[in-house]
């Protein structure tokens, strides 16, 4: 976000508020997600090391990665067309 956007739609302390309270909600999303995709991750390793098909298993952390990617931007836009 530009500077100069932030500072015309932050005008209140209201506005201020929403904002704090959408950045820690935003980060709880993210993290889960990062959270999700760093198990895919470390699971499609280990079947890669056990022998499973390496690009079934490259397939299968890149359809996690997507998931994830799709739910956070998904969250994102519901945040902004209806609040939390």
């Amino acid at each position: 976000m530009s500077k100069n956007l932030f500072e015309s739609t932050i005008k209140t302390q209201a506005d201020l508020d929403e904002y704090k309270d959408f950045q820690v909600w935003m980060n709880k999303v993210l993290d889960e997600s990062i959270s999700d995709v760093r198990y895919a991750i470390k699971e499609g390793t280990e079947g890669m090391q056990n022998g499973h098909n390496k690009i079934g298993m490259f397939k299968y952390m890149q359809s996690q990665i997507m998931r994830q990617t799709e739910f956070s931007i998904a969250a994102f836009n519901k945040y902004k067309m209806y609040g939390r």
